[in-house]
């Protein structure tokens, strides 16, 4: 339950960082950042941050106070003053589907849960790769080929 005491308040600051976009507000209300980005609150109000990358985007992650949540959303207790950071990342798609896989001849089949996309932003090797989509728990996504006769294949996962 989120509430907002107004004793003994305490200064909360969030900074938006990276190269993309995106915003975070708060609840109780008050913070909407970019725009409003510091606020008073009440000494033992839980805090919840939210945040929204904007179109494009994706959410990077949680600093400061927040540092080691995951997902969009930061639960806190204000007992202290807080500096909270919210990282925005442009999305990795910048790369083409034959280009990822380095032989444009080569027919792939995908499916799952989630589509694929080729990116070049975080890579193994500093080259296009392919990059499935975000899965949950139970979900699946995959890719194929059928590679004939003599040759070298490298292939790399990153979780």
């Amino acid at each position: 339950m989120v509430s907002d005491n107004t004793t003994n308040p305490q200064t909360v600051t969030v900074e938006v960082l990276g190269g993309g976009s995106g915003s975070v507000s708060s609840a109780p209300t008050g913070i909407s950042c970019p725009g409003t980005c510091s606020r008073q609150f009440g000494e033992g109000t839980l805090l919840q941050l939210t945040a929204s990358p904007s179109a494009g985007n994706v959410f990077g992650g949680w600093g400061g106070d927040c540092a080691g949540t995951e997902g969009l959303v930061c639960e806190v207790s204000v007992t202290t003053a807080l500096g909270v950071s919210a990282t925005f990342e442009p999305s990795a798609v910048s790369a083409s589907f034959d280009s990822a896989v380095d032989n444009p001849g080569l027919g792939w089949t995908t499916d799952g849960d989630a589509d694929w996309l080729a990116q070049s932003e975080e890579t193994f090797s500093g080259a296009e790769a392919l990059q499935s989509g975000d899965i949950n728990n139970g979900e699946t996504s995959w890719a194929e080929t059928v590679l004939t006769g003599p040759g070298n294949f490298s292939f790399s996962w990153k979780n």
